[in-house]
């Protein structure tokens, strides 16, 4: 993966958290001409979640990141 991150320049390299991110980062790169590199985690097919409605029209932003829970410093 370090390989990835620092030989690899000018692609997006996404590895989303779960099947619902990841259908989300599939269409908003499908919208766009940046070339991309989506790593799956297997873990994620294990899970189960909900399916939203807007599944089609889901789009996750590239570049910002999802913060689930603040730190502390």
């Amino acid at each position: 993966m370090a390989g990835l991150l620092n030989l690899i320049r000018g692609i997006w390299i996404c590895v989303p958290r779960n099947m619902t991110q990841a259908a989300g980062l599939y269409n908003t790169l499908l919208a766009g001409d940046d070339p991309a590199l989506v790593i799956e985690v297997l873990n994620g097919y294990r899970q189960k979640e909900k399916l939203p409605a807007n599944i089609g029209e889901l789009r996750v932003p590239l570049g910002v990141p999802e913060v689930l829970r603040e730190g502390a410093t």
